[in-house]
């Protein structure tokens, strides 16, 4: 029997963003746990500086790599052969791949 047997896996719950308990108004951390969730797939936390983007972007970097992945799927409509339709898709992939590990 496997743990998904034993402990059926819920689902995801968007990560949350919260100010560090520091003198640091910069120190952030990124947190994502529920009771009964698998540990190994789904605990993530982080802290520290984030620089120029923020705490908000590596927050939501889950959610927009499944909505890159569905408008993938979809396939890009581009009728007129637009150079920047072209490269705003090679960027879509090439974005996907990266958070793959396959670049």
């Amino acid at each position: 029997m496997s743990k998904v047997d034993l402990f059926p896996v819920k689902e995801a719950e968007p990560l949350t963003v919260r100010l560090a308990d520091t003198d640091d108004p910069r120190h952030f951390w990124i947190e994502g746990m529920s009771e009964g969730r698998h540990f190994e797939d789904r605990y993530f936390c982080v802290s520290g500086h984030f620089g120029n983007y923020g705490p908000y972007v590596f927050a939501a970097a889950p959610d927009l790599l499944e909505a890159l992945k569905e408008l993938d799927a979809v396939g890009v409509i581009n009728p007129t052969g637009s150079r920047k339709v072209s490269k705003a898709v090679a960027k879509l992939r090439a974005a996907i791949a990266k958070a793959e590990g396959r670049s």
